[in-house]
């Protein structure tokens, strides 16, 4: 049998199922199992959705899961069929799933049935239908989410051959349902059935798995990622026949709503489905230590209920405490249910007592770390609590994050003297006077709120951090005696004089972007200074330049500052000469764009540096810069430079911008938006550049693209910069109609994905931007939405049918013939492990229409 045994594992405890990838899994999941004939459940390994709702069918028919590629049967799916001779393939899909061509070399399989609908809702419907025609008592049904392949996946074992599951889209609602899968956040409503949900996928896995063993201590259990659908599908086979419970885990780490699980359950044996790329050999140490040993898995705990100093004495330890608010009291109680203070809460505290649990006065006392922000009410609505009563009982605190919140009495807080570290952010405070008493800080953030000044800070000499960004802040005189502050971010205010801060030695980082600063004389030395930000407003391309923000010219006060790696110095408008910067060696990224700078000389002994930003100055020469050989991405766009020669010993660029120049020859780069250039392009381009991976020529006449071709072929999706597609200046296959106020321009669509297909997923509406998201995708959403609004005002709109872009557009806007519109894209692809992959970008097209 494929049992694969770790350093130290008993056999008839843990056994590991994996195979190379997830067909060999499946396989060797269908092979430990060891059963011919009966049914085969044949699913798509490439396409997470549509066989979600298939493990109830699995479990009824004993059946087994194998995964198949759209056009192919691996070698190990063939191997195992052979063995296995089912009785009968339910393929799970449609065609763009599982193709013709597959289903017919299945053929020699068995007899097959194909259940498929023109999505995944309508697929989940079809094999309940199947479902119920085999079994007539199979008439109790569940809902998840289609958008939430987890919920799904783990409601198999429950519902078995007694029910189905069936998915739904947003705001649909099913009838007749008796449970459902998830929380209110990924499906709402159906106040009557059951609801199986927990605050995040792991521990909504646990509900499912308590409901099944609740009246079988030590039934064992099925571990499967979470975070990789296709091993978690093919778990359902190993429950087929036992209806064990499928557990969810991290690929790193155990949740802690699955320890206590485990903890209290003790299973009898835990089946471990997956690889290392699933689940790690890390995770599987930490399920091992609680199956033979009862051991937490977090060796690194140490808050908790026990052992703490207790300094008040006059009180009862166990007396309980009251808050002024419930919400708070329930942000707070969730404290002793984190990673951070479970294991030792839980050795007073049993699990089943933990929902119902009250803090005392004793339990207060021993947190450590609390983060009571963003509360929201019953709606998703932002809650604004009145009080924060009961919170300063936590007199041992050290780490409090209270952000969002504007509550009156957050002066509350003044009693947690031992904390070291606060974030009081977006709370509309004026007067923070009460942090003067929290002698102990060494990180204070209050970000976003209503603050003038930072005088109540005098008394805070231990502050390392302090960031104060988006306030009103006009007067700083506060930080001045702090002798020991490290990273000072006070960008956003209305500061306009730096003397404050003249003593402070041991500044390692400052921002004072987004201020009235005119000038840097008085910053004093910063002989451990590695970031310096002084960025001043951005101007746009039509918009006239006002001397408002930062506008320094002098920056001669930087020439001793010899550790600084990071140096901002953009849209200051008034730097000329850059003779100040050429001492500072240890320079990695340095931006000068939006000033008056034509000579960049200084800059050329600068040789760490990997970030160089010259965007809009009067720059027409930047040979004396070939030293620079370690630059990863270089701007110079916005100049008057016709040679870019030097850039060919910059072997290592990945990003190479100079769009509105005088350029006539490109070497070798990747990432070129040369708008408005003349280019030719050099027979042995790409040929031995190892990192380029995309060349773009937007705006120009070129003919033959084959020197590049190669480039082009290059991987390079998934990233959201603002990519330019190629478009030529004059599009062939063109048409044109009036109809009415509008013009109507019909053209080949250009956009190709990475699999050489047509790309038709265009933004026709603004993008709603996830805040969880990491900020090159919301950057890329917000230049998108700015694009589609701007649309929408004038009246234009976009759509991709098929191999066609159709442009509506009233008839003014087209000028003298011709016609610049700007589409963003985004079309979604799926790793091997089914990661989403974006392909995303801008296309810019220019349009000449005759007559």
């Amino acid at each position: 049998m494929p049992l694969f045994f770790g350093t130290g594992w008993t056999q008839n405890k843990v056994i590991k199922i994996s195979g190379v990838d997830r067909y060999e899994t499946a396989a060797k999941i269908s092979e430990y199992k060891y059963r011919k004939g009966g049914m085969v459940l044949i699913a798509s390994g490439e396409t997470p959705f549509d066989a979600i709702s298939s493990g109830p069918l699995v479990i009824q028919e004993k059946g087994i899961i194998l995964l198949v590629k759209e056009n192919e049967i691996p070698k190990t799916i063939e191997k195992e069929l052979e063995r296995v001779s089912p009785d009968k393939l339910v393929l799970v899909g449609g065609e763009n799933t599982i193709s013709k061509k597959t289903e017919n070399e299945l053929r020699k399989y068995g007899s097959i049935v194909r259940l498929d609908g023109k999505d995944r809702y309508e697929t989940s419907k079809k094999i309940k239908e199947y479902k119920e025609n085999i079994n007539k008592n199979s008439n109790k049904v569940g809902v998840a989410s289609g958008n939430n392949y987890v919920d799904a996946l783990v409601s198999a074992p429950f519902l078995g051959s007694e029910g189905s599951l069936i998915l739904t889209a947003e705001n649909i609602i099913e009838e007749n349902i008796s449970y459902v899968f998830g929380g209110e956040k990924s499906i709402v409503g159906y106040t009557g059935a059951n609801r199986f949900a927990g605050i995040d996928r792991y521990e909504t896995s646990i509900k499912v798995a308590e409901e099944i063993t609740k009246n079988q201590k030590n039934m064992p259990i099925i571990i499967a990622s979470g975070e990789a659908y296709p091993d978690a599908l093919s778990a359902s086979t190993i429950s087929s026949d036992t209806k064990y419970p499928i557990v969810l885990v991290k690929k790193n780490e155990i949740p802690a709503s699955v320890e206590m699980y485990i903890r209290s359950h003790k299973p009898t044996k835990v089946y471990i489905i997956g690889g290392e790329n699933s689940i790690s050999e890390k995770c599987i140490g930490q399920i091992n230590k609680l199956i033979e040993k009862g051991e937490a898995s977090r060796s690194n705990i140490t808050i908790g209920v026990s052992g703490s100093n207790n300094t008040q004495t006059n009180r009862d330890e166990n007396e309980k405490v009251i808050f002024g608010d419930e919400r708070v009291k329930a942000e707070v109680k969730k404290a002793f249910l984190d990673k951070v203070n479970l294991i030792d809460i839980s050795k007073v505290i049993k699990k089943e007592d933990i929902v119902n649990f009250e803090p005392t006065i004793k339990a207060m006392r021993n947190l450590r770390k609390l983060d009571v922000s963003n509360i929201f009410d019953d709606n998703f609505d932002a809650y604004y609590p009145k009080t924060i009563k009961g919170i300063e009982e936590a007199v041992n605190l050290e780490s409090l994050h209270m952000t969002g919140l504007r509550s009156a009495d957050i002066n509350r807080i003044s009693k947690l003297t031992k904390l070291r570290e606060l974030n009081i952010s977006r709370n509309e405070i004026d007067n923070a006077d009460f942090v003067n008493k929290l002698t102990n800080l060494e990180k204070l953030i209050v970000t976003n709120n209503k603050l003038k000044n930072l005088d109540f800070i005098k008394n805070n000499k231990k502050i390392k951090v302090l960031t104060a960004t988006s306030n009103n802040l006009d007067d700083i005189n506060g930080v001045s005696e702090l002798a020991n502050l490290e990273e000072l971010r006070l960008n956003d205010n209305k500061i306009d004089d730096v003397t404050p801060i003249k003593n402070l030695k041991k500044l390692i980082k400052i921002d004072l972007s987004g201020n009235q600063i005119k000038s840097i004389d008085n910053i004093g030395e910063k002989p451990e200074l590695e970031e310096l930000y002084l960025t001043g407003d951005y101007v746009g391309p039509f918009e006239e330049p006002q001397m408002t923000g930062n506008c320094i010219e002098n920056i001669k006060p930087l020439a001793e500052m010899k550790k600084l790696k990071i140096l901002y110095l953009q849209d200051l408008r008034l730097i000329s000469d850059l003779k100040p910067l050429s001492g500072l060696k240890s320079l990695q990224q340095l931006t000068v764009r939006n000033n008056k700078i034509s000579d960049v000389t200084p800059l050329s002994n600068l040789t760490n540096l990997k970030w160089l930003h010259l965007y809009k100055n009067n720059i027409s020469d930047i040979s004396s810069l070939s030293n620079l050989t370690e630059l990863i991405e270089f701007n110079f766009a916005v100049n008057r430079i016709e040679n870019i020669d030097v850039v060919r010993n910059m072997k290592k660029l990945a990003t190479l911008m100079g769009y509105e120049n005088k350029i006539t020859d490109i070497s070798p780069i990747m990432d070129l938006d040369t708008l408005e250039n003349s280019l030719s392009v050099p027979d042995d381009l790409g040929s031995d550049m190892e990192s380029i991976g995309m060349v773009n020529l937007t705006r120009n006449k070129i003919v033959d693209h084959s020197p590049i071709s190669s480039i082009f072929s290059k991987d390079f999706h998934g990233r959201y910069s603002f990519v330019m597609e190629r478009a030529k200046a004059e599009l062939e296959n063109i048409s044109y109609e009036e109809n009415g106020n509008s013009s109507i321009i019909s053209v080949e669509n250009p956009l190709k994905g990475p699999d050489g297909s047509v790309i038709t997923e265009i933004f026709m509406e603004e993008k709603e931007i996830n805040e969880d998201e990491v900020n090159e995708i919301k950057d890329f959403y917000s230049y998108a939405n700015g694009i589609i609004g701007k649309q929408k005002e004038d009246n234009i709109q976009i759509e991709a049918i098929g191999n066609v872009i159709k442009i509506t557009i009233p008839k003014e806007k087209v000028k003298d013939g011709r016609l610049n519109v700007m589409i963003p894209y985004e079309k979604i692809y799926y790793t091997e492990d089914f990661e989403r992959d974006p392909f995303s970008g801008v296309l810019e097209m220019n349009i000449n229409i005759t007559n």
